[in-house]
């Protein structure tokens, strides 16, 4: 249910969220940390999906997706919880 709202407060579709995967795991973030494979686990978490979400213009405009990859891969390498920056 908290998926879905994300989901909808964003409007992605399968295909954004297909696309924000591949980009994802191009950028570094097709990686084991944590107990996690972080370029799956971005999307079953709330605050991790909506930080993902807010932040696909940075791979839209600047052709760059490494630094949201990059946090979210310590994001879950060193056990965080709370909000992404």
């Amino acid at each position: 249910q908290f998926l879905s709202a994300v989901l909808s407060r964003h409007s992605a579709s399968r295909e954004t969220l297909r696309h924000l995967n591949d980009q994802l795991t191009i950028a570094g973030a097709g990686q084991w940390a944590g107990g996690h494979y972080v370029a799956d686990s971005a999307f079953a978490f709330e605050l991790c999906l909506d930080y993902l979400l807010s932040n696909q213009q940075a791979e839209q405009y600047e052709g760059d997706f490494r630094g949201v990859a990059y946090c979210l891969v310590e994001y879950f390498r060193t056990g965080k919880i709370g909000a992404l920056r």
